[in-house]
């Protein structure tokens, strides 16, 4: 089950948990879901509420979704069917380290991703390669993982359209002050934990640091 599946990543040494579900008991109610999980539905069709906003979602589509997200997986197809990827926390900041901060606009607004015809082999093989690494790799499987999740994010990313690039886009100074703590966060967390830190490298107090991200995160 997918739900299931999640407890998985309470085991201290697993970073990636990786599956297939016909979500067949996962219909009306809240999904658990992982800090990010890669979703591509791989047969069938569904309707699914994300952020109480009703979405369809078909065969090839790829779904990224974190726990921030309120999902429910309203009714479905009987042959429907999804490959699933939960990631815990740490290793999808590894993997974000070295993405863009447009992507991470786009997937916020654009969380179902539609490939086009040209793309769907491409899209299965991808499939089936991190199924094969997860599967055949030990000492080397994290890296590798990273790797091949890093390069799903980086062709999404070649897809989207300028308007959604940070520097043609108008932000708030509130809203750059947080992409930029974010960008921090991902460079420096494994070095640095206390909000004083962030702070000083931003030029604010940690009291209107802690008071942005509650509004913003």
């Amino acid at each position: 089950m997918f739900s299931q599946s999640l407890l998985k990543l309470n085991i201290p040494s697993e970073y990636a948990v990786i599956g297939e579900s016909d979500m067949h008991n996962e219909l009306g109610y809240p999904l658990a879901l992982s800090y990010v999980v890669v979703i591509i539905c791989l047969d069938g069709r569904a309707v699914i509420n994300i952020d109480f906003q009703t979405k369809t979602i078909k065969a090839n589509d790829i779904v990224i979704l974190g726990d921030d997200r309120m999902v429910t997986l309203q009714r479905k197809s009987a042959n429907f069917r999804i490959f699933y990827c939960f990631l815990k926390k740490s290793f999808a900041s590894e993997i974000a380290y070295a993405l863009s901060n447009s992507l991470f606009t786009f997937l916020h607004e654009n969380p179902i991703c539609r490939p086009s015809t040209a793309h769907l082999n491409a899209i299965n093989n991808w499939v089936e390669q991190l199924k094969y690494i997860d599967k055949s790799y030990t000492d080397h499987r994290k890296l590798m993982l990273r790797g091949q999740l890093q390069n799903l994010f980086f062709a999404i990313t070649e897809l989207i359209p300028s308007h959604y690039s940070l520097s043609k886009k108008e932000f708030s100074r509130k809203e750059h002050l947080c992409w930029q703590f974010w960008e921090l966060v991902i460079k420096h967390s494994h070095q640095h934990r206390d909000v004083a830190y962030y702070a000083n490298r931003l030029s604010i107090t940690p009291f209107y640091l802690s008071q942005l991200t509650k509004q913003y995160f």
